[in-house]
């Protein structure tokens, strides 16, 4: 059946009037999995933009599409905000907050999951086996990327409302 959807998409894309601008893609599709489909277009057409809309919380989910180059990853339980979401995706509103839907590095989720849990400098340090000084440094670099307040708290909402954890 992947071949089939793949195919099926490539086949339409390449033959409509007007080529398809953007891929929606769920993780769990009917017969097959969505990294799977993710990676077949994204072998044929590496430019299409996917973004995946899914009802996953699965960390590892995140990554896997992410390794394959997925262009967004947004959670079903932002279903309120999916409309202004695609909006700055697609270049049509204020792209002033896009950086907060663009895919989160790895070295990153760890900090920000450790923060989440309540853990104090010392502790994100010796987990990183870093400075206390530099987990003040990383957490002022991840709050300016993602232009947010330079405080534990501003990160613990950030990845709650974008559903990052």
């Amino acid at each position: 059946m992947l071949n089939n959807l793949s195919t099926f998409f490539l086949e339409f894309h390449y033959s409509a009037f007007h080529p398809i601008d953007l891929v929606l893609l769920d993780i769990n599709l009917p017969f097959t999995p969505g990294i799977d489909v993710a990676i077949r277009i994204k072998k044929e057409l590496p430019e299409m933009p996917i973004i995946v809309f899914t009802s996953s919380r699965n960390r590892k989910d995140r990554l896997d599409f992410e390794k394959i180059g997925v262009n967004y990853y947004i959670s079903k339980n932002r279903f309120r905000e999916l409309h202004d979401d695609l909006k700055v995706i697609m270049g049509l509103n204020n792209s002033k907050f896009k950086h907060r839907l663009l895919p989160v590095p790895p070295k990153y989720l760890s900090f920000i999951e450790l923060v989440c849990d309540g853990k104090t400098n010392i502790e994100i340090a010796d987990s990183f086996s870093i400075n206390e000084k530099n987990v003040e440094y990383r957490q002022k670099t991840i709050c300016d990327y993602y232009q947010l307040d330079n405080s534990k708290l501003a990160l613990v909402d950030f990845a709650r409302s974008y559903d990052i954890l």
